[in-house]
Formats: structure tokens, C-alpha cells, sequence
């Protein structure tokens, strides 16, 4: 249990300290959860 809780705090971490990080992790759960972006909707 411990090394789990040691990845979900680095991930936080990074998650708070670094903007571009924080930038992609928005950018990939965007994409991943609006349809029309995964089927390439373009307008």
C-alpha cells in the first residue's frame, strides 16, 4: 500500500508545482472525455 500512496503523492505533486504537467493532464482528460473531440469533430 505504501509505494502506491508514494506514485498518487509524486503525481500530486508534479500535478501542483508544474503548469505545463498540469496543462497536459487537463489537455488528455479533455480528450478523453469529449466525444466530439475522440472522433475528431471538427465543427
Amino acid at each position: 500500500m505504501q509505494p502506491l500512496l508514494k506514485d498518487d503523492t509524486q503525481v500530486y505533486k508534479q500535478l501542483v508545482e508544474d503548469d505545463s504537467f498540469k496543462r497536459f493532464v487537463g489537455d488528455m482528460v479533455y480528450a478523453i472525455t469529449n466525444p466530439r473531440h475522440a472522433l475528431g469533430y471538427a465543427g
